[in-house]
């Protein structure tokens, strides 16, 4: 079969579309109502990415893609011009994919006016083409996708009214089919199925920046069951019910949409998939693999997870088996693999719950009312009579970070020790960094006390608030010479957020840092552009978001040969700037770099100081950048160990690293920079991170919101202004 007719019938079809003047009215409606709905709260999240954007997408799609195939074959039935088409000297399925590239190409030429729109964030902050370009690939398919679906409809019917109604229904349909919306009170044994055949199931994986073979699959699938289905009423209208031809047309589609189908949910079980993301959020990083690849023994992982989970917890089931496929093929023979359902076997249910694992119980929407439901979704880890267990997998964006720690944990035949010295009225881990003591524990051997535990590898001095004496100092200045590392993080003032208020530490922290050039500055930073938004409601009925500056989001440098690469920003409460003499720097061995520093966007406040988010005045004027942490690695030749100093401690507490990943990630590359393992220094967890937009004023912000939609409706505007002008006057032309 050729389509060498393809060309000429799309190049006819795109000037029908392209020289109507309704084709600019319905695509200048999509392109101002979508970009309008993710304008209203776009700058006001303050997120560089286009996330809202494309939730917006999949139904404003539902005016856009029946308007533009209502008429594909209606209106030719309609006008009776269908039958002229087809005695010509071309194929019925050369004319049905010509109509559907035609209509692609033109939904595609809106979809494009997002590019706009990612060029101009990444202006104003970190942006991430990687995952757009996964969002523009999945909207173009799904546009491909419910093309199909209209070209299909549109064969049902001559009436173009008729056709646009069904097409939306059917759209819509295609989308909720895998919510709870259709779900919620079908059997549990179907649920799976249904959210496989959603169109919005394959369009969320898709527009994570991962493109995987099962979207593509499917994606290919649906198309072609649809095309397929609408040559075939085609072949009805052209030989009727009755003729042979019909009927071997008829067997032969529907033998295929079955084998289309099929491969599409059987795709399921065919990994393969290509990550776009820049941080590389989907793919084993390069210190999990080679802990794989060098495992002493055999790891079991056994997946315990039910068929019947709600439909939320679908992507998260199918992340999960991925990223232990993922696994399991990196650990090669060391890794054995198994996925037991413990709801239709008991054994495997007392099996797991021996080891831990239980049912847990969600809440979802039935027949107008809250239900019930229970289900498995956890992984036990066995090793050389040794265990470890993950009960229940929340989320999947971290789950190779607690993977791989736990294997390390389990198969590491000794860890290294760090020691948090209380002496100085320090914070501890157990009793200040909970959160962070919980992970530390999968690593190293920690362990707090006044004096310097014996073998430790990396001493902490969390935000000490008293003053070291000189034999405390001295044993300090022999440790960090005979190799020891030290992680300095240097509170300046002593926070009361009950008084709102910040006072003056009276450490001497600068003591240690004297003869390194070091300085921690009596004072606190504020960024009045790279900050956190807080809810502040003085406990009204009424809560608002305010930017804080105190609670600054530290940029990592665009280079630094060992920390802060994978680290998008680190938010850094009530910080102290640090400033380093390059002179005695020279004389001290030692190489300085920095690892976070504020916008250029900061000032400096000192002595007493309100913290209250509606008590502070900042001054704007003589901002700049200020540096708030510096990591000191020794020389060519110098044995000493190494010294990384952060203005801040409070960015280790369990409120921050549990709202910030970031955080997590960045102090367990400090600690595995100054431990010298490389392996640990890049495990991170791997949440999705957006940066936020920087806009030096106002009139930025407003500039790329309504420049982009007035792009949006003014290039369109003209172009077809001057199509319809131009056609006009060739109209009225008068030749010789």
């Amino acid at each position: 079969m050729t389509f060498l007719n393809i060309p000429a019938l799309v190049k006819k079809e795109l000037r029908i579309l392209f020289n109507n003047p309704s084709s600019y009215i319905v695509l200048i409606v999509f392109l101002i109502l979508w970009q309008f709905l993710f304008f209203r709260n776009a700058l006001l999240v303050g997120e560089s990415s286009l996330r809202i954007l494309y939730d917006y997408l999949p139904w404003v799609m539902l005016i856009l893609s029946p308007a533009v195939t209502m008429g594909s074959i209606s209106k030719e039935q309609d006008d009776g011009t269908l039958e002229m088409l087809l005695t010509q000297p071309v194929r019925d399925s050369e004319v049905l994919v010509a109509k559907w590239l035609s209509s692609l190409i033109f939904i595609t030429a809106a979809l494009i006016f997002a590019l706009p729109i990612a060029v101009s964030f990444s202006l104003f902050g970190p942006f991430d083409f990687g995952i757009f370009a996964g969002q523009l690939l999945s909207s173009i398919l799904f546009s491909a996708s419910l093309i199909a679906l209209g070209i299909f409809i549109s064969s049902l019917f001559t009436s173009q009214i008729a056709s646009l109604l069904l097409t939306v229904l059917a759209s819509f349909l295609s989308l909720v089919i895998g919510t709870e919306l259709i779900t919620a009170n079908l059997p549990n044994s179907i649920v799976p199925f249904l959210e496989k055949l959603s169109l919005l199931t394959h369009l969320e994986s898709l527009s994570r920046g991962v493109v995987d073979i099962r979207d593509l699959l499917y994606f290919a699938s649906f198309i072609l069951i649809f095309l397929s289905l609408s040559f075939l009423q085609l072949m009805k209208r052209k030989y009727g019910n009755l003729r042979y031809h019909y009927r071997s047309y008829q067997i032969g589609i529907i033998l295929l949409s079955g084998i289309f189908l099929m491969v599409s949910l059987l795709g399921d079980r065919i990994p393969g998939r290509i990550d776009l993301t820049s941080g590389r959020i989907y793919t084993l990083s390069s210190g999990s693999v080679k802990i794989l690849e060098n495992l002493p023994d055999i790891v079991t992982v056994n997946l315990y997870a039910s068929t019947n989970l709600p439909p939320q917890y679908s992507p998260i089931l199918r992340e999960t088996k991925d990223i232990l496929h993922d696994i399991k093929i990196r650990g090669g023979k060391n890794i054995n693999y198994f996925l037991k359902d413990p709801v239709i076997s008991e054994t495997e249910s007392q099996e797991a719950g021996r080891k831990g694992i239980q049912q847990v119980q969600f809440n979802v929407v039935g027949r107008e009312e809250f239900q019930v439901k229970t289900g498995f979704l956890g992984i036990a880890l066995d090793y050389a009579g040794k265990s470890e267990v993950i009960p229940f997998v929340e989320d999947s964006s971290d789950l190779e970070y607690q993977l791989i720690t736990l294997i390390h944990k389990l198969t590491a035949k000794e860890k290294k020790r760090i020691t948090f010295l209380a002496a100085g009225a320090a914070k501890t881990a157990e009793n200040d960094f909970r959160l962070l003591n919980s992970e530390l524990v999968k690593l190293y051997d920690v362990s707090s006390g006044n004096e310097i535990a014996t073998g430790s590898a990396i001493t902490v001095l969390a935000g000490p608030t008293g003053k070291y004496d000189e034999i405390q100092l001295k044993n300090l200045r022999e440790f960090l010479e005979k190799g020891g590392n030290l992680l300095i993080l240097a509170d300046s003032y002593s926070i009361s957020t009950q008084l709102m208020s910040a006072s003056l530490n009276d450490n001497n922290i600068n003591d240690l840092l004297a003869n390194f050039g070091v300085s921690v500055n009596k004072n606190l930073v504020y960024d009045l552009k790279s900050n956190e938004l807080i809810n502040f409601g003085q406990g009204g009925p009424v809560n608002y978001l305010l930017p804080y500056p105190y609670w600054i989001r530290a940029l990592p440098p665009s280079q630094t040969r060992n920390l802060s690469g994978k680290i998008n920003f680190v938010i850094l409460p009530w910080v102290n700037s640090l400033t380093f003499d390059k002179d005695k720097l020279k004389t001290s061995k030692y190489n300085v770099e920095e690892l976070l520093t504020t916008s250029a966007y900061a000032g400096l406040k000192t002595g007493e100081i309100s913290i209250g988010p509606d008590q502070t005045q900042f001054d704007s004027t003589n901002l700049s950048k200020q540096i708030v942490a510096i990591a000191l690695g020794p020389r060519e030749g110098n044995t000493s160990g190494r010294i990384i100093v952060v203005g801040d401690s409070d960015y280790l507490s369990d409120n921050f690293l549990q709202n910030s990943a970031d955080n997590l990630n960045f102090a367990l590359e400090t600690l595995s920079w100054l431990s010298r393992d490389e392996n640990l220094a890049t495990i991170a967890v791997k949440k999705k991170k957006t940066g936020k937009l920087l806009f030096t004023d106002d009139s930025q912000a407003a500039a790329v919101k309504y420049g982009n939609i007035a792009l949006s409706g003014v290039i369109p505007f003209l172009y077809g202004s001057w199509r319809i002008i131009k056609r006009r006057k060739l109209k009225h032309r008068k030749f010789p």
